[in-house]
């Protein structure tokens, strides 16, 4: 198969994308209409692509930085008549007028709500073109829907939920230049939790008075005092679910879940996959009872008292395809109401060669179970892949998916 190079040196007037991701940098130096079909365009570092030549219409193609995408260039625009349909962005984008401004949240975390009662949120976020603002998440309501170029408060307002109700999904913001701007929203309806009722600050009143005494201000919106959970110490990148990076260079991962258990007791699980997705044996399964894998590759490990799963990535066995990291109540079983729901501000967290990586919150409720991530072979390389799902079934049910019998 032709790599994403070869497709575009071929100088074609029409180049169809094959579905998946594909590394960059691209670079377009002839006329032509580039159909991605939904196909990812990424790199480390920015620019993804870089379109020279004018009279290039780019249509259904998702472009993604990895690292350090804020404010740094993921397409270059230099040609003249570039048209763009459905581009979603990760990165900014720089025309030859100049580069974008756009300041966004990647992730509005909700945390936990309080259940049966309507909440509000407000966030601040910048655009840098006239967008129409789209949710289709049941439920939630966002305003306004139109949003103007600059500064902006957009309200979400959720209806009343049950208690243990997750919020996950995404909001899309359609710029009238073709961009396509996602950003993806998690919290959970909790009983007994704090009611939100967040209003916009406003631009011509002093903060100082503004601020009541029984508030405190985030984000430009007042809120109600919160006791947040303890964050993990060390300087940590926000991953969200689904979200894909690169591990070129790394030389070994540990993953653990972070949050206050309580007396809630939580094991980490290692499932090893092969070409069909399965397991071959139960020496596959990387557990309490089975501390690590013959090769050394993938071992159960700990960080600040933190038990999690380690992995060697030079060292796991070349016919594993991908490893799923896992994390189950111990005795879910046997225990009625012994699940996730009594963790609070739980994280996963990735530490990249012993350092602070990046860390995943997550919006659980009953499951007893959470695949937290998989590091999978991606061509040559290793890549990882944020999960952040629960599963009320449990273990034994997880289990009998990736091919390990349970008796």
């Amino acid at each position: 198969m032709a790599s994403i190079t070869d497709l575009f040196k071929k100088q074609s007037a029409s180049i169809d994308l094959p579905p998946g991701e594909h590394e960059g940098p691209i670079v377009i130096n002839h006329p032509c209409v580039v159909n991605g079909g939904g196909a990812t365009l990424w790199t480390k570092q920015g620019p993804v692509l870089t379109v020279v030549a004018s009279d290039v219409t780019l249509k259904n193609i998702r472009i993604e930085l990895t690292e350090k995408a804020d404010n740094a260039v993921a397409v270059n625009l230099e040609g003249k008549n570039i048209r763009l349909e459905e581009v979603e962005v990760y990165g900014q984008i720089q025309r030859p007028e100049g580069v974008s401004q756009w300041d966004l949240p990647r992730m509005v975390d909700f945390g936990s709500f309080a259940a049966d009662k309507p909440n509000e949120y407000c966030r601040h976020v910048r655009v840098a073109t006239p967008c129409r603002l789209e949710c289709e998440m049941y439920g939630l309501t966002v305003t306004p829907t139109d949003i103007k170029v600059g500064d902006n408060d957009i309200i979400f307002s959720l209806a009343p939920m049950a208690s243990n109700t997750v919020v996950y999904g995404s909001f899309l913001l359609r710029a009238a230049d073709g961009v396509i701007k996602r950003i993806y929203l998690s919290g959970q309806a909790i009983k007994g939790a704090r009611e939100f009722h967040e209003i916009a600050k406003q631009k011509t009143v002093h903060p100082a008075a503004a601020k009541p005494k029984t508030s405190q201000v985030r984000n430009g919106a007042v809120l109600g005092i919160v006791t947040p959970p303890l964050e993990p110490k060390g300087n940590w990148q926000t991953a969200v679910k689904g979200q894909r990076l690169p591990l070129t260079a790394v030389k070994e991962c540990l993953v653990t879940l972070w949050g206050d258990v309580g007396s809630l007791q939580i094991d980490p699980y290692a499932f090893q996959l092969y070409a069909n997705g399965k397991t071959r044996s139960d020496s596959d399964l990387i557990f309490f009872g089975n501390p690590q894998d013959r090769s050394m590759g993938v071992y159960q490990g700990d960080k600040e008292g933190k038990p999690g799963i380690g992995v060697c990535l030079s060292s796991v066995p070349p016919n594993v395809h991908r490893i799923v990291i896992s994390f189950a109540v111990y005795d879910e079983e046997s225990r009625p109401g012994n699940d996730f729901s009594r963790l609070r501000g739980a994280q996963v967290l990735l530490f990249i060669d012993g350092v602070p990586g990046y860390k995943l919150p997550l919006s659980l409720g009953n499951e007893r179970v959470i695949n937290a991530m998989e590091i999978y072979r991606y061509k040559s390389d290793w890549k990882v892949n944020f999960i952040g799902a629960g599963f009320t079934a449990g273990l034994r049910k997880m289990c009998e998916i990736y091919g390990i019998e349970v008796v």
